[in-house]
């Protein structure tokens, strides 16, 4: 390979062109100087490159195209190992992470990898065991990810409750008792304290927890019910005014005012967890029904799924991408190809379309269309 020194005991450099040339030796020689005093070196030795530099080492011609093709087979198989175990017990969180990081594209990198060695005289055997290799790669690739698909399945109870929390949970009822029973306890001129976390959405992730593990409603409730008393019991009441009217609690029984605000503030607690606790359960039931035999369009920016608080929503992986464009986000300069958030849209049953558009996460923004669609028809 070609390179060149800028002085006897110096580091070595290769060039590159023009713009792309090492700053070192531009500095040197100049970025448009065609004639520059390279000289040939073994491709096996010890060199002391330039950090500028030493991307652009490689091997020359069929050889360096060849040592590029090789270098991405071995870690394509390592990665379709890994696969391959990990496959039968995947979730859709876990095979939507490795389909994005597929070496396989999209776009295929191979192609162009191979075109150095078109042509190139003695080289055809191995550009063709290259694309054999590359080929069984990828059907074992498929043949993994449809068995993780397999083993995701499809939504579980917990995904099902989780469409049940994150609709009950953009209730305007349901967010107004929650800002009520925290302003009754913080008074008319309280600041929220944002470091701690939303006592509505604590309380309805704590019942998604507890009615995962069994689907036991009557602990759900239980669940949810402790998590608000340990939150508000040793409250105060600041605010009378938002107090229920007519009282839920006689006034009779009470030694003071304040000893009959704090028994009315603890029965609202539990009326609005029974309040909650019963939409929690319509929209469970309203689950099995609804969508079943229904679609609609969904846009979604900020895909692909990948995040970890995203793992409830993750079974839209599996429905098919009709289109997609790159989100130009003005705050963000030049993402890694990975990182890169695409807006899709996917054709999803009715209840992954709702479940969508209720979801709280913090990168994902849905919108459902609003044309019914049904399985099996084409949409013109």
């Amino acid at each position: 390979m070609d390179v060149l020194r800028t002085s006897a005991k110096g580091k070595w450099h290769v060039p590159g062109p023009d713009a792309d040339r090492c700053p070192y030796v531009a500095r040197v020689y100049g970025y448009h100087r065609t004639d520059l005093p390279t000289q040939p070196v073994p491709v096996l030795g010890e060199y002391d490159w330039c950090s500028h530099c030493i991307h652009r080492v490689g091997l020359p011609g069929p050889a360096g195209a060849f040592y590029t093709v090789a270098g991405l087979i071995v870690a394509a198989a390592g990665w379709v190992t890994a696969l391959e175990e990990q496959a039968p017990g995947m979730d859709w969180l876990d095979v939507a992470r490795w389909t994005c990081r597929t070496p396989f594209g999209s776009p295929d990198p191979m192609p162009d990898l191979l075109t150095g060695l078109a042509g190139a005289r003695g080289w055809a055997r191995h550009r063709h065991t290259a694309q054999g290799l590359w080929h069984a790669l990828r059907q074992r690739t498929d043949t993994a990810l449809t068995l993780a698909r397999q083993a995701a399945g499809p939504p579980g109870l917990r995904v099902v409750a989780a469409r049940a929390r994150d609709l009950v949970a953009r209730d305007p009822q349901t967010q107004a008792e929650t800002a009520t029973l925290h302003a009754i306890a913080a008074g008319p001129f309280a600041i929220r304290d944002w470091t701690r976390p939303d006592p509505g959405s604590m309380a309805l992730d704590v019942w998604l927890t507890a009615i995962a593990q069994d689907g036991d409603a009557e602990a759900a409730y239980t669940a949810m019910l402790t998590a608000v008393e340990q939150r508000y019991q040793h409250a105060p009441v600041r605010d009378v005014s938002l107090l229920p009217q007519p009282a839920l609690t006689p006034p009779a029984d009470h030694d003071s005012p304040a000893a009959w605000a704090a028994d009315e503030y603890k029965a609202l607690r539990r009326l609005v967890v029974d309040q909650r606790s019963s939409r929690l359960d319509d929209a469970l039931a309203q689950a099995q029904t609804t969508g079943t035999d229904t679609e609609r369009l969904l846009l979604l920016s900020g895909w692909p799924i990948t995040a970890s608080t995203e793992r409830e929503i993750a079974y839209l992986t599996q429905y098919p991408v009709l289109d997609r464009a790159v989100v130009a986000d003005p705050g963000t300069s030049f993402p890694a190809l990975r990182e890169i958030p695409w807006v899709v849209v996917l054709r999803v049953p009715e209840f992954a379309a709702e479940h969508a558009t209720a979801q709280r996460s913090e990168h994902l923004r849905a919108r459902a269309g609003t044309t019914i669609l049904h399985p099996g028809v084409a949409r013109h």
